[in-house]
This record gives structure tokens, C-alpha cells and sequence, in this order.
């Protein structure tokens, strides 16, 4: 099952990010204590995150935040829980409902004329009744998504690499992919499978699409898949 979040009053921005990406997200819209939050929590089996110290030691489903701005808070999200970049957009980002497809004829009276003239899929919340479509903001956003999870894998990427006793490096990394280059191998092979291996036991489920290996070098491909996790 795909994990649930409580997010405290400090991160709504984050909050809205995790919906984006298709994550259930409770956030507190009135004054809602801590107390019903650890209790929210346990009742519903969600995680919180916090920038409160004291309520991150309360809780031991809870886990604090040690970042003030939206992209280090993204990039510490993705360390912490690992995962590939699938970005949803299925959940509204302002209530936490599901989103439904409609059709432009449906949306015609409520969204700009430019809007429909530029886009063809819209999705509306029947929780508050927002009408979302793929526009300047949601880019914005996904740009911000995938530069805070590129650099959350590069720098787990590194850790693993610096464990191993011969010369590696980092020499590609797109999206769900990244590519190593690797000297002083003498087995090339199992070197890659162990290296798919303890960045899966990071949070970053890998497969190894390829090898190329030279002598005792080599060049390999590997997939980032998603986790059990990332589903419903």
C-alpha cells in the first residue's frame, strides 16, 4: 500500500507537492492539535512529517524535517524515502481529493478561453470543485520534482559508490536512469548487481538494464523501478 502522510502546519507547500505526485496528504486546515495529529496518524497508519522537533519525538511514526525551503524539503523527502519519479497529478492539491477526467464541454463555463483552446484534458475535484489542466504551474512544479529527485539519487548514488573498493563514478543520470562507469573491476558483473542490490536497500529500487565491460572497466545502465510503495 502506498504511504499515507501527515503533513504539520510548517510544510503546506510541501503538502501540496506530495498531492501532486499522487500522494494521500492530510493537512491541518483549521487549528488542529498536536495530539489529533499523532492520533490522526496512528488510527490511519500515516506518516507524519514535521518541522516540530518536539512532535517528531512524540510520535514514532513521525520524522522531522530539517529543511526550511521547498527544494531542499523535496530533495530530503526522496532520501528518506526513495522511490522513482512518477508524478501522478490524481489527487487535488488543495483538499487532498481524487481528481476526475471531464471532458472541455464540461469545464467550458469555468475555465479561460485560452485554457480550452490550448488544452484538451482537464480533471476536477468533486471534493472542492477545482478544475486542473497541465499548464505553466504544474510545470513549474514537475521541473521542481524532478531536479530535487535527480539530486536525492545522485547523492545516494554516491554514498553507495564510495563503499566500494575499486575506481566508480557517476556518468549519466536522466529520468528512472542512471549510468556508472566503473576501473580496476575484476568482476564487472557481480560489481553491478551488488550496486543494483544496496540502492534498492536505499529506497531506489534498480534494475541493471546493461553492461558494457572493457578489460577490467565498464559502463552500465540502471532502471530505477517503482516500489510497492508507490501504488495504491
Amino acid at each position: 500500500m502506498r504511504r499515507r502522510f501527515v503533513i504539520d502546519h510548517m510544510l503546506g507547500r510541501l503538502a501540496r507537492y506530495l498531492r501532486f505526485m499522487g500522494y494521500d496528504v492530510h493537512y491541518p486546515t483549521g487549528r488542529e492539535s498536536d495530539d489529533a495529529l499523532i492520533e490522526r496518524a496512528r488510527r490511519e497508519g500515516r506518516v507524519i512529517i514535521t518541522r516540530d522537533r518536539g512532535l517528531s519525538e512524540r510520535c514514532e511514526t513521525a520524522v522531522y524535517v530539517p529543511h526550511h525551503d521547498i527544494g531542499g524539503q523535496l530533495v530530503w523527502f526522496f532520501r528518506t524515502f526513495g522511490g522513482s519519479l512518477r508524478i501522478r497529478a490524481d489527487r487535488c492539491t488543495v483538499c487532498n481529493s481524487p481528481l476526475r477526467p471531464v471532458s472541455p464541454e464540461e469545464v467550458a463555463d469555468i475555465v479561460p478561453e485560452g485554457v480550452l483552446q490550448r488544452n484538451s484534458e482537464f480533471y476536477r475535484c468533486d471534493g472542492c470543485g477545482r478544475v486542473y489542466w497541465w499548464g505553466t504551474h504544474a510545470e513549474r512544479m514537475e521541473r521542481d520534482i524532478e531536479a530535487a529527485w535527480k539530486k536525492a539519487l545522485e547523492e545516494t548514488l554516491s554514498g553507495v559508490l564510495k563503499g566500494e573498493g575499486c575506481a566508480l563514478h557517476i556518468c549519466g543520470l536522466a529520468v528512472n536512469l542512471y549510468e556508472v562507469c566503473g576501473e580496476e573491476c575484476d568482476d564487472p558483473y557481480a560489481l553491478c548487481h551488488r550496486l543494483a542490490k544496496r540502492m534498492t536497500d536505499a529506497g531506489f529500487p534498480s534494475e541493471l538494464v546493461s553492461v558494457e565491460v572493457d578489460g577490467a572497466s565498464f559502463r552500465a545502465a540502471f532502471e530505477v523501478r517503482p516500489s510497492p510503495d508507490e501504488y495504491e
